[in-house]
């Protein structure tokens, strides 16, 4: 954390990648640019171009695979690795946002670090139109329940991603804040929306303080004022 100002490591959905999410993320960033710094992350695996630019420009964190009469999410752990390369040269991260795919894959860092299986870690995350994976091999992945602070947001008219899933990936947080919103598959910006971030943003630095991450806190963390 550098001063007053959060650090966030920000995952894209699939076919975007870091240059595009960021440009669609520009209502919410110039809102928290007083209070969080975004570092972007494009996945490692791109999409196959067919000599279309654009699309060849777009990535995803895994693809999902029928075999052998279950669901495989091929890619996945090269993308962790990248993180975690990205996370050794750019970070540390205080949080972790990620929009569609990208916070399915938070969900399951999330997870994975509950279990501690990972080699870095984040204090919170912020998981927009998330839904589960599906892959049998991340099952286990949700059977301990995530401690960690979180906000889950999603949109009640969303095409692509249906409420229920969200509220699915949500049910696996302990006390996770939850804000529904009635527009579709994106990040909202409004002005509702940003009381809910600010106060999401309050809560984390909360959690900060508490006992589990007051040694954490005390080295990083200076008052705020928002």
């Amino acid at each position: 954390m550098a001063g007053n100002s959060l650090r966030i490591l920000c995952l894209h959905g699939y076919g975007q990648n870091a240059d595009v999410f960021r440009e669609s993320l520009g209502g919410f960033r110039r809102f928290v640019k007083h209070h969080a710094n975004c570092s972007f992350l494009s996945a490692p695996h791109p999409l196959e171009s067919d000599n279309n630019l654009e699309k060849a420009e777009g990535r995803a964190w895994w693809f999902k695979k029928d075999e052998k009469e279950e669901i495989v999410y091929r890619g996945f752990e090269e993308s962790v690795l990248a993180i975690e390369k990205h996370v050794q040269s750019c970070g540390p991260f205080d949080g972790i946002l990620g929009f569609s795919q990208g916070a399915t894959m938070v969900g399951l860092l999330c997870g994975l670090q509950q279990q501690k299986k990972l080699n870095f870690d984040f204090k919170f995350a912020m998981l927009f139109a998330g839904f589960c994976s599906r892959s049998q091999a991340h099952q286990e992945i949700y059977k301990e329940q995530i401690s960690l602070p979180s906000l889950h947001v999603f949109g009640e008219t969303d095409k692509i991603i249906p409420v229920e899933q969200g509220e699915k990936l949500a049910s696996f947080f302990l006390n996770p804040t939850i804000l529904r919103h009635k527009g579709g598959h994106h990040v909202p910006s409004s002005g509702t929306q940003k009381d809910v971030y600010r106060d999401a943003y309050r809560q984390f630095l909360d959690a900060f303080a508490t006992s589990s991450f007051s040694d954490w806190s005390s080295k990083h963390l200076k008052p705020s004022k928002l």
